[in-house]
């Protein structure tokens, strides 16, 4: 494969976006408890979208349809009352799952430096969607506090101590990419 680094690490992400969203879609529904109270094809195609988004700022380096597609997200989890750490956990759960996967996808000489490329840009940008997500909150009045982040058996948090979390894995073959793509162009 030819290009920089970013824009392999691209072409990877864009070539498993379907597994890769499906398995970021199960670390966020076990790590964020709010997220577990929608339905899993509602957040999966946020991420696919998401992920698209990735895709063109390491090819690119445009992160405006990134910031365009993340807008959106912000409000509607902010009018339906999900908390800042919640948005913030979900966020989150990208990377170590991107990580995994390009650790087991990429040559060993490449994964890491194109995890190093990838979070570079993506780290500031998950400070933009914070700031996204506070002044959307601020506009809707205050979000809902309550038990929406409780722990769930096997989560990390646990009588206030920290346990390991398992990080998802990214399954299933080509023919789900195919699958998904075709019935997107219908």
């Amino acid at each position: 494969m030819t290009g920089s680094l970013e824009q392999r690490t691209a072409a990877l992400i864009q070539s498993h976006q379907v597994r890769l969203a499906r398995a970021v879609v199960r670390q966020i529904q076990v790590l964020v408890p709010r997220y577990r109270a929608m339905d899993a094809s509602i957040i999966e195609k946020n991420v696919l979208t998401l992920l698209g988004g990735v895709v063109v700022l390491l090819d690119k380096g445009d992160d405006r349809k990134l910031l365009g597609v993340v807008q959106p997200i912000v409000h509607i989890r902010s009018m339906g009352g999900f908390s800042t750490a919640d948005f913030v956990l979900a966020v989150m759960c990208f990377f170590p799952v991107v990580r995994h996967f390009m650790l087991e996808r990429m040559p060993a000489a490449e994964a890491l430096p194109a995890y190093d490329a990838l979070e570079t840009v993506a780290l500031p940008l998950v400070g933009r969607f914070v700031s996204l997500y506070e002044a959307a909150s601020a506009d809707n009045q205050p979000v809902r506090a309550g038990p929406i982040n409780t722990p769930a058996p096997g989560s990390f948090f646990g009588n206030d101590q920290l346990f390991p979390l398992s990080v998802e894995r990214v399954t299933g073959g080509d023919d789900e990419e195919s699958t998904v793509r075709d019935q997107r162009r219908r």
